[in-house]
């Protein structure tokens, strides 16, 4: 009795291995085909994002800047034809809305005092969500709060301002360096989501 009960044991063991053995195999094709198939299917996409990426992680220099800020709206407009998108923005201390040119490719608006095509962006523009290509003053940048902001530039200082009305209370950093200006602004004092405004120092 004892050998046929030890006998049972061994048998049902075998078959329970047996059967882990033969759905593993099929376990491991379907996580692998799971896995596989959507990179195969999309391979050209996924070169497409590296491609992307790659180009997100090119700094735009001080002297890119500089280039575009002495660009007149017709070129900036006919480069960027197929990549821009167009509206109206308030900026600091004016009551008026100035129309603008978003880049997609670069992530900066570049905003105009008015609509005319051959004359040069007031400003260029760039917050957190659209800095793809690392838009910073000596690792500054948008989406920073004032704190770690004044943290990375020395004698800067926080002031305030105001947006389209003077009720309309907004603080900034100004920073100059290399002919260019770095304006932080952020709607409330510790300058949470801060966006950056570029601009050319009038007085180079």
């Amino acid at each position: 009795m004892k050998k046929l009960f030890v006998s049972l044991i061994l048998l049902s063991a075998t078959i329970v291995f047996s059967a882990c053995n033969s759905q593993k195999p099929n376990s491991n094709t379907s996580e692998m085909s799971q896995q596989v198939t959507p990179v195969n299917k999309s391979e050209g996409l996924i070169n497409t994002e590296n491609q992307a990426s790659n180009t997100k992680t090119t700094d735009l220099s001080t002297k890119e800047l500089k280039q575009y800020l002495n660009s007149v709206k017709s070129d900036i407009s006919a480069i960027t034809e197929k990549d821009n998108e167009t509206g109206t923005i308030s900026v600091m201390e004016s009551h008026m809305v100035f129309p603008f040119v978003f880049v997609k490719s670069l992530g900066v608006s570049f905003i105009f005092p008015n609509d005319t095509d051959d004359i040069n962006p007031t400003y260029l523009n760039v917050n957190k969500a659209t800095n793809i290509r690392n838009v910073n003053v000596k690792g500054a940048m948008p989406g920073m709060n004032f704190k770690d902001i004044l943290s990375k530039l020395e004698n800067a200082q926080v002031k305030k301002t105001w947006i389209s009305t003077e009720d309309n209370v907004a603080y900034k950093i100004d920073y100059k360096l290399d002919g260019v200006v770095y304006t932080f602004i952020s709607s409330d004092e510790p300058g949470n989501e801060s966006q950056l405004f570029i601009s050319l120092d009038d007085n180079e």
